[in-house]
């Protein structure tokens, strides 16, 4: 990106140069940039230009911004720096432009995820949604919800940790009695919504468990919990229909898993976990064995709950999981991220053995403050230290898988070469460097790997293009020795125009050299869905959903308050994403003027009664 008035590479902030834009939605883009002052990659968020003088956009960018930056937590996307630079607007007058910087994260979305593999492995489902739940503890201890937990909002590294994004919608707790706002009436993305959202009522933090509830059924199964037409119908499933076990559409799925997931999908708030850890501690049970906590279907009809059942000491999960806690737990769980240190479900007989774990872990915690103290005071930094793991064995798989095991056990310096004389499949690993390593040597995670990969005569593998430019992707199939053989577009709400949504034939199949590989790229466009009638929440899900910014305003209408009237004639047109549609909202209109005509009816008229004055005229009677 240029500087309009100089010409040459914009700087934001005076010290983050902006080097190619690798995302835009509703309200902002975001660019891949260079901290010329800490010499470090970045990825800078910027209001966009058009909305850079609405004030109501200026204040939800700003508050993503203190929400973000109150973070700070291995699991959710670290904010280095927020500001406000100032930004040419599309009439060429300058108008304030606020930025954030964050960490700039390589790896993909869980939606791109599903997209090329669903279901997802029941014991990987676990994990990533361990990691979200990680995260939802954090905040939410912070006083913050997310608000808006979706497959798109939460990425898994390409060193296998997970990273839960956006805040944009976030509110501190204390203000989420708000949940419609009036511009910026934003409710989550319809798929996703809990049934309080979908209401319109206030959130609190179970309202998030509801929706990383969504998330892992989706990963179990492949599909949300309600699939249905449109946002409205979303909306109604959400509030009054009860999902299918994910067991009826995964038979992978354990039963005491669809318990967990059916207890977090649960219509009340009060009937779900009631905090992070609760759910975590569950997911645990079911790695491990053990029975879960959550009321299965009988027994919330019978009101009565399953035993209570401590919590494992070493966690299946996370002995297979990236750590994200930064901190080691004191409790009976310390192989589990964050605070598990849930009182509710330890059995009330064992206050010896508890108090036991209590000293045990005490003590280990002092240990480490104390080698840490020493570690740094000689000199290095418990950070200094590189992980050590085993080499896995992936020669005889296919290039993908092989590279999915290398990251997965952490490592990320990883290239290939070409094997053009071996008798294997195309594709297949036929060496690799270091080898395997036995159950006992292990290597740093920082080690390079090299994979050598049969490739057939005259074969080629098509490279990964997607969020490419179409110069770069280009640049890519010439290199690879294929040809380009044009482009088409499609539609997606998250991509800027012009960006590689994937090609034809699809990344990772082998293909004769010089193949024809068509390009599909992002439109830029998507057409607007027909909101008329449908309630203000399921309306401003289904047009965030596509890409569309939302501002609202009322009218008095004997319709239902909140029931849409009108879309400045949007319906069905193509616009660009991120351009923003009006609502008109019905409101009651108000009572007719009351008057208090006030009667008053005298009392008939009363002649004064007046004592009769003595006669002076005699009587008339003799007086002798």
């Amino acid at each position: 990106m240029t500087d309009q008035t100089t010409g040459q590479p914009r700087l934001v902030g005076g010290r983050y140069q902006l080097v190619e834009q690798i995302g835009r939605g509703g309200m902002a883009e975001v660019w891949s940039a260079h901290d010329n002052r800490l010499g470090r990659s970045v990825a800078v968020k910027l209001l966009r230009t058009d909305l850079a003088r609405d004030p109501s956009f200026q204040a939800r960018f700003k508050r993503e911004a203190q929400s973000s930056a109150s973070l700070n937590h291995p699991a959710i996307v670290s904010v280095y720096d927020t500001g406000e630079d100032t930004a040419l607007d599309p009439y060429g007058a300058p108008a304030p432009q606020p930025y954030i910087v964050m960490e700039q994260v390589h790896g993909r979305t869980i939606k791109q995820i599903l997209q090329e593999s669903s279901p997802l492995d029941v014991d990987d489902a676990m994990r990533i949604t361990v990691g979200v739940l990680d995260a939802l503890q954090y905040s939410h201890r912070g006083g913050i919800i997310h608000r808006d937990i979706k497959p798109g909002n939460v990425m898994v590294t390409d060193a296998g940790e997970i990273k839960v994004m956006d805040f944009g919608i976030a509110r501190a707790i204390a203000d989420t009695s708000a949940t419609m706002t009036g511009t910026n009436a934003v409710m989550g993305t319809a798929q996703y919504l809990s049934p309080e959202q979908a209401r319109g009522e206030t959130v609190d933090e179970r309202s998030d468990l509801y929706s990383a509830g969504c998330l892992l059924f989706e990963l179990l199964t492949g599909r949300p919990p309600f699939v249905g037409e449109n946002a409205l119908a979303l909306a109604y499933q959400h509030v009054g229909e009860t999902p299918r076990p994910p067991s009826s559409l995964n038979p992978e799925v354990p039963p005491d898993l669809d318990s967990v997931v059916l207890h977090a999908l649960a219509k009340s708030r009060d009937a779900r976990y009631q905090d992070a850890s609760a759910f975590i501690a569950d997911l645990d049970r079911v790695a491990t064995g053990l029975p879960v906590q959550a009321f299965s279907a009988a027994a919330a009809a019978g009101g009565a709950a399953a035993a209570a059942v401590p919590l494992a000491a070493t966690s299946a999960l996370t002995s297979r999981m990236p750590r994200t806690a930064p901190v080691p737990v004191v409790g009976p769980d310390p192989g589990w991220p964050g605070e598990l240190d849930d009182r509710r479900a330890r059995p009330e007989d064992e206050p010896e053995k508890n108090r036991t774990w209590l000293y045990v872990a005490l003590v280990l915690v002092a240990l480490a403050a104390i080698a840490g103290l020493l570690f740094a005071f000689l000199g290095g930094s418990p950070e200094d230290e590189v992980e050590q793991v085993r080499m896995v064995d992936v020669v005889g798989l296919q290039q993908a898988d092989a590279r999915a095991q290398l990251e997965a056990a952490g490592f990320t310096d990883i290239t290939v070469t070409e094997d053009t004389e071996a008798d294997a499949e195309s594709g297949v690993v036929t060496a690799q460097d270091p080898p395997p390593s036995d159950a006992v040597t292990t290597v740093p995670v920082t080690t390079p790997v090299t994979l050598t990969v049969a490739v057939g005569p005259d074969q080629v593998v098509v490279p990964p293009l997607t969020g490419l430019s179409q110069a770069e992707a280009r640049d890519a199939l010439v290199t690879a020795g294929l040809t380009f053989a044009g482009t088409e577009e499609a539609d997606d709400a998250t991509s800027a125009r012009g960006l590689v949504l994937g090609s034809t034939p699809a990344a990772g199949e082998t293909v004769e050299e010089g193949s024809d590989v068509t390009l599909v790229l992002a439109s830029g466009q998507n057409t607007v869905p027909q909101v008329v009638g449908l309630g203000q929440a399921a309306a401003i899900a289904a047009l965030q959903e596509a890409g569309f910014e939302v501002v609202t305003q009322d009218e008095e209408s004997p319709e239902a308050p909140g029931t849409v009237l009108a879309q400045g004639g949007t319906e069905n047109r193509r616009l660009d994403i991120g351009e923003t549609v009006t609502l008109t909202l019905a409101v009651a209109p108000p009572p007719p003027p009351q008057t208090v005509t006030e009667i008053f009816t005298p009392p008939p008229s009363v002649e004064p009664s007046v004592p009769a004055e003595p006669s002076a005229e005699p009587s008339g009677e003799p007086t002798g």
